[in-house]
């Protein structure tokens, strides 16, 4: 049995779309549910945000490995703008031999020391900041790393912090693209709901599109999200998941999709006011002549 797999959605529309965590802080990764067991750990998980763009509601990570060697990353993307609604996710697995040399690369970089390591702060304006998860025999620790992938950054700093840098930047970014390769199949997608504000289209950014939300009354779903205004997040799985992925497949994350109200039962017609029934005057009475 496959395990039950979630997927972030991220579309900008009329109503916004993205996925849903459930964390303390509210800040939302993609989070595929790993295997049952003891394989259900996850050894390693990078993900970089922030920056010039800001906070955002949901970050994908860019790799995900667990402890039975299963690897998910984001594949090949295009420079089209604005992109793809969904994420180019694919799926790889690591062997057994595999998973123990790059177990062996997370204590060499000092991933699972007591007092981390020491990155530096180069003096770099609006890059993002890339976190590192890694857990060894049920040690886990976190780490952050600000413009990572800037490495001419490096030269700012001292020879230890180039040296930490250059050994998390191996890490999170020595993987070969054609270690996953099968797309990723999601049953759940989490939801982030929220009111249009996008403006309006220009020579560099075109009018988005307009596509009706496939599910029905869209603005009252879900439960607040906490730490971004007037966003509700939803979760959804089964068939109305599918449905939303379908229609997600070939939107842009800008495109905006447009809510509908509860249907009326089929068969039924909308209320119509009656009008009140009209009173009329008796005739005179006429006398005979």
């Amino acid at each position: 049995m496959n395990p039950r797999r979630a997927l972030t959605l991220l579309v900008l529309a009329i109503l916004a779309l993205t996925a849903c965590g459930d964390d303390e802080e509210q800040k939302v990764t993609t989070n595929p549910d790993p295997p049952i067991g003891d394989d259900a750990e996850l050894v390693f998980r990078a993900a970089t945000g922030g920056g010039l763009i800001g906070p955002q509601p949901a970050e994908i990570p860019e790799i995900s490995i667990y402890a039975d060697g299963r690897v998910i990353m984001v594949g090949p993307t295009t420079l089209e703008f604005p992109g793809g609604a969904l994420p180019n996710l694919q799926e790889g697995r690591l062997s057994s031999a595999d998973l123990d040399e790059f177990t062996v690369a997370i204590e060499a970089a000092g991933l699972l020391e007591d007092e981390p390591p020491d990155y530096g702060d180069p003096t770099i304006s609006d890059a993002p900041t890339t976190v590192v998860t890694v857990t060894v025999d049920g040690e886990t620790r976190t780490v952050a790393a600000y413009a990572l992938d800037v490495a001419e950054g490096d030269d700012q700093l001292e020879p230890e912090q180039r040296e930490a840098r250059q050994a998390l930047r191996a890490l999170v970014r020595g993987f070969d693209g054609d270690l996953a390769t099968e797309t990723y199949e999601a049953e759940s997608v989490a939801v982030l709901v929220r009111p249009n504000e996008a403006e309006e289209g220009s020579a560099d950014a075109p009018m988005p599109a307009t596509r009706d939300w496939p599910l029905g009354d869209l603005a009252g779903a879900g439960e607040p999200f906490e730490g971004f205004d007037n966003t509700r997040c939803l979760v959804l799985t089964g068939a109305d998941a599918q449905t939303v992925l379908a229609a997600a497949a070939d939107a842009t994350e800008g495109d905006r999709w447009r809510t509908s109200f509860p249907r009326r039962p089929a068969g039924s017609s909308p209320a119509r006011p009656r009008p009140a029934p009209r009173r009329t005057a008796p005739a005179p009475l006429r006398r005979r002549r």
